[in-house]
């Protein structure tokens, strides 16, 4: 069979894929917007973080839909990881509310990759993912 190209694979890694990196670069070229020169290795990685963050909000601005989209996708893979995401030393009767699954998205870059990762607006209230 082909193989899937597979974006936003957050159950996987928060490190953008190579997937990730290739939609990011299309998607530039397609809006014009500008990127790294040469729109390869570690400069694009990080770019690539930036724009699916937001943090770079090129995309989001033009394309809204786009942080939409990264959303529902973080919070259907979340949904169905089959992970409990209630900490063990929370007691299971408390009332969330909407903003407690409210989404900041956020890069961290270290020496060797870029990171980025969803957490909620309260950080105490969720799990942040950090590689």
């Amino acid at each position: 069979g082909k193989s899937r190209a597979n974006i936003f694979n957050f159950e996987e890694s928060m490190v953008p894929s190579g997937n990730d990196v290739d939609f990011i670069n299309q998607l530039s070229i397609a809006l014009a917007l500008p990127r790294p020169q040469p729109p390869t290795g570690s400069p694009m990685i990080s770019y690539t973080s930036e724009i699916i963050s937001g943090v770079n909000g090129f995309v989001t601005e033009v394309l809204p839909e786009f942080g939409y989209f990264r959303d529902i996708v973080f919070y259907f893979k979340h949904s169905v990881s089959g992970k409990d995401s209630v900490a063990p030393d929370k007691a299971d009767c408390k009332t969330w509310l909407p903003y407690d699954a409210t989404l900041r998205w956020n890069i961290r870059q270290n020496t060797d990759q870029h990171n980025f990762w969803g957490c909620p607006s309260r950080p105490s209230a969720g799990i942040r993912r950090n590689l």
